[in-house]
């Protein structure tokens, strides 16, 4: 059993909302993700702003009970209260939520995706040496590409 959290970031009077079973972890996440360069409406506009990302930033608006995070119907229930905070403020539109909490995935269906992926690492975590040198991710390879390090490594080439 675990409690179900839906949290606000709010920069500028605009609202990212989000949920989780596990706060600390998924706020963890959200530092590491911004540090990384990860992108998303968030920590772009973030970034633009010249803004830190920081904790402070983040607050909790909704804490259910303590309920079964295997139950299908319970989370089903919850990102539509995750939702209702989204539409409530149009935080895809006019926010920085890039998309919305519910949709009309099972959990069996999201269950297959994670074993799916779980199944299939070696193809999801290919890693390969770009021409500049560094040892990545093949998926990130694009990415790595329009990216400082990559643009270093290359003019220090020439």
């Amino acid at each position: 059993m675990n409690t179900f959290v839906i949290y606000c970031i709010e920069y500028d009077n605009l609202k990212y909302y989000g949920s989780t079973f596990n706060f600390s972890d998924r706020t963890d996440e959200h530092l590491r993700e911004f540090s990384k360069g990860v992108v998303k409406k968030l920590y772009d506009y973030i970034r633009i702003k010249n803004y830190t990302f920081t904790l402070d930033n983040i607050k909790i608006v909704y804490e259910s009970e303590k309920i079964d995070s295997n139950d299908d119907k319970n989370i089903r229930l919850k990102l539509k209260k995750e939702q209702s905070y989204i539409d409530l403020h149009d935080s895809v539109n006019n926010g920085l939520n890039h998309i919305n909490a519910w949709n009309n995935r099972t959990l069996e269906q999201l269950n297959y995706l994670k074993q799916y992926k779980m199944n299939n690492q070696d193809v999801f975590n290919k890693r390969i040496v770009c021409e500049c040198g560094t040892i990545l991710i093949e998926r990130n390879l694009t990415r790595h590409k329009v990216g400082v390090t990559h643009k270093q490594k290359m003019n220090l080439k020439i």
